[in-house]
């Protein structure tokens, strides 16, 4: 019935996939995972994959990029819904593909949710930590309120000829986004997204650094669609920093943002990379960036 396609990307996926394999109904589902060209580190601590039985295992040659490997996991499905699992999760419930199969009687999109585990000890952490339990954990009420806004490709579920006719866009190739566009997408064509409580623990968190490059990649991302496809500036309807952006240039107060974000940049970065990270800081550095490079990227 089910597809579980797991992108790869430097990190050791086995316990996961073990774990998914334990539970009661594995008849009911298929396991692929598409390793998008990986360091042989972590190829290494997954060779096992290519033994289990019910996974299909794919390594790829070059790095295809975030939305176009989850797009070749896609085609290699056999079932008739997918389940799109991100490598850094852990499981909360034995019934988690249980909840999913029943949910799947009336609804074509289904997002199970994300949650933290316990605050890490590595102050080098902590500022994923923050920003993960603030803004990527919500009530199943705020999700269910904001039902595109909340959308997330960390733990979805959608039929497969849903989303083959509308896949994750290949060109963005890095880290944010793409569940975004593609959520819009389905607000578009009025295909309703369901939130219900089944959530995956998100146990990847990144170095301050990493995450904070990450997001200046994911900002990126998105001056370029919209540079692409104007009618893509809806998106400012779900992406806090996009609305804030929008607000900073009607006021022609663009060049302003830009300047005070050059001036504090190391200020910034000195209280995100602390053990008491500030969301609002994160909040205004995020706008900052956007302003100094939108020019540039052409927004």
């Amino acid at each position: 019935m089910i597809s579980i396609c797991i992108p790869v990307f430097n990190y050791e996926v086995l316990p996961l996939v073990e774990s998914l394999l334990k539970l009661e109904n594995a008849s009911d589902f298929e396991i692929i995972i598409g390793d998008d060209a990986s360091d042989e580190k972590y190829k290494k601590l997954n060779d096992a994959l290519h033994s289990l039985s019910k996974v299909s295992y794919y390594e790829r040659e070059s790095n295809m990029g975030r939305s176009a490997i989850r797009n070749f996991l896609a085609s290699k499905a056999t079932r008739d819904y997918l389940l799109f699992i991100d490598a850094d999760s852990a499981l909360v419930n034995e019934q988690f593909i249980q909840l999913y199969i029943e949910e799947l009687k009336s609804s074509k999109v289904i997002c199970g949710g994300t949650i933290y585990d316990k605050e890490p000890s590595n102050v080098n952490l902590m500022l994923r930590y923050v920003y993960g339990i603030n803004r990527e954990v919500r009530a199943i009420e705020e999700r269910m309120r904001f039902p595109y806004r909340s959308f997330s490709a960390q733990n979805f579920c959608i039929e497969k000829s849903l989303f083959q006719a509308q896949p994750f866009d290949e060109e963005i190739k890095y880290y944010g986004h793409e569940d975004t566009l593609l959520g819009l997408s389905l607000k578009k064509r009025g295909v309703k997204i369901k939130h219900i409580e089944n959530p995956l623990i998100h146990t990847g968190l990144e170095p301050a650094l990493i995450f904070i490059s990450k997001t200046n990649t994911g900002l990126e991302n998105l001056i370029r669609l919209i540079h692409r496809r104007p009618d893509l500036k809806a998106m400012s309807d779900e992406v806090r920093v996009l609305r804030y952006y929008y607000k900073v240039e009607s006021l022609k107060l663009r060049g302003v943002l830009a300047f005070f974000y050059r001036s504090f940049k190391r200020q910034f970065l000195k209280n995100l990379c602390s053990s008491s990270p500030s969301l609002f800081y994160f909040d205004i550095y995020k706008l900052g960036y956007l302003c100094d490079r939108a020019k540039e990227l052409k927004m």
